[in-house]
């Protein structure tokens, strides 16, 4: 494959009205979705790139389970090459990592079992016992189940592929595939993956790259000139039923399963990474769209990323339309739940004490600017301006950046905290006053453990 290049059109020259792309955007800010990218492209060409502060071209994002369709190729390149058969089974490769009785389950789980999410295993077994080599948990929790059976999403066996990939080759995931083709097609350099204690890369949810180096990938494994274009087929098709299962109830996700591939409507197939990473093809319409944000908070909080590029794929048309005369904005909304409310005349004010509890907060100073808190021993300090949004540090992962958006809501100081970098999460954080009593409301949805845990708790003014 030559260098690839990514020629640019008006949407309307391809087909595709403005206004449906603005829908979809208006959509996610509707529902308070963060949208950090949207990437849009139709007969080859990208009509659509926009990006939400402080995101931009070359930041590299966090694209959790999408690392495992990088895996999947990584491992398929191995099999082309005749390096290994997708029929081997695991154990032979990793004697070294099994028990001295190596369980029947385990023994007959193959390669190809862990690229369809149908290994011995129910979940995510370095989740499940405490263990810095996270390959070495997929051999030593006991299996449950005969594989190939039924579908249970098991990230232990991506990040077990990858280690498998290191092994044979001797290099990282991403330096394995950047010798085959990820060089070719102008991938960054900078892109690179988060490892596991072991110094492992997480195969499975810790690559960091640009949504255009995923969009660069798409584009390169559906030409059909690919020279790895047969097992890409193989791996974007439906290996093994997921019409029912323990994962996801997103109906967009039922329709089959290939090599860290999934199936979706419209005979689409996407890679899929939590809290808004997608990278979605849909050969009907000949269109590509790359999404990445945070929404996990949200319930089902995937649906609306998926079912909008759905409608948006079915509006275009075989043919150049008019020009619509209309501009799209090129900035997206990446910090939701910010709102503009009145500003009450008395203020939440004060240190707050707490007796021990789950949220781990024992004290809590809230000025006009500035909130300290402090929680298991540690202490934090957010900055804040009502009604606006500021972007500093974490305070609490201070190599995490983060967005803070504040304001009041009937008396209520409410708070959304976005990280970013390697950590994608959401702290929502509502601080509620009764005489001289405080109660705090925590959610966190962020991986890392940290002190401000969630959870609610009431604690008393001590100084005004």
């Amino acid at each position: 494959m030559s260098a690839l290049t990514i020629p640019r059109k008006r949407p309307e020259e391809v087909g595709i009205h403005p206004s449906s792309i603005k829908r979809y955007m208006d959509s996610l800010e509707r529902q308070e979705i963060a949208l950090h990218s949207l990437l849009v492209m139709r007969h080859g060409y990208l009509v659509y790139e926009g990006y939400g502060y402080p995101y931009t071209r070359e930041t590299n994002h966090r694209m959790y389970s999408i690392s495992k369709s990088f895996t999947s190729l990584a491992i398929g390149i191995l099999a082309s090459e005749g390096r290994i058969s997708l029929d081997d089974h695991i154990v032979d490769y990793f004697r070294d990592k099994c028990p001295e009785t190596i369980p029947k389950y385990l023994a007959h789980t193959t390669i190809r079992h862990m690229l369809m999410m149908s290994a011995c295993h129910r979940d995510t077994t370095y989740r499940m016992v405490n263990d810095d080599d996270y390959t070495r948990t997929f051999f030593t929790v006991e299996p449950d189940h005969e594989p190939g059976t039924v579908f249970l999403y098991d990230t232990s066996a991506s990040q077990t592929l990858g280690a498998l990939v290191e092994r044979l080759t001797g290099m990282e995931i991403l330096d394995f595939l950047r010798t085959r083709f990820l060089d070719e097609i102008g991938f960054s350099k900078g892109a690179w993956a988060i490892k596991d204690p072991s110094g492992v890369s997480l195969g499975g949810s810790g690559f960091m790259c640009t949504p255009m180096d995923v969009l660069r990938v798409m584009v390169a494994i559906t030409d059909p000139s690919f020279k790895y274009h047969d097992y890409v087929v193989e791996a974007t098709s439906a290996q093994i039923s997921n019409a029912l299962s323990m994962v996801d109830t997103l109906s967009a996700l039922r329709h089959g399963y290939g090599y860290y591939f999934w199936r979706g409507e419209r005979n689409s197939f996407y890679m899929y990474g939590m809290g808004g990473q997608l990278a979605i093809h849909l050969p009907n319409e000949d269109m590509i769209v790359i999404t990445t944000g945070w929404a996990n908070e949200i319930s089902g909080h995937m649906e609306p990323f998926i079912d909008g590029i759905m409608e948006m794929a079915a509006s275009a048309v075989d043919h150049a339309i008019e020009d619509s005369g209309e501009s799209l904005s090129t900035e997206l909304d990446s910090t939701p739940y910010l709102r503009s409310e009145p500003i009450p005349e008395r203020r939440i004010k004060g240190t707050f004490c707490f007796d021990e509890n789950v949220t781990g907060i024992e004290e809590i100073e809230v000025l006009d600017t500035t909130i300290r808190v402090r929680a298991g021993g540690q202490n934090g300090v957010f900055d804040y301006q009502l009604n606006s949004t500021t972007f500093t540090h974490y305070p609490f992962l201070p190599e995490l950046g983060c967005s803070l958006s504040s304001f009041y809501d009937r008396g209520v100081l409410c708070l959304y905290i976005q990280t970013t970098g390697e950590e994608n999460g959401s702290i929502l954080l509502n601080l509620s006053k009764k005489d001289d009593m405080l109660t705090v409301l925590s959610k966190v949805v962020i991986a890392r453990k940290q002190p401000v845990l969630s959870g609610v708790v009431t604690g008393k003014r001590v100084r005004k």
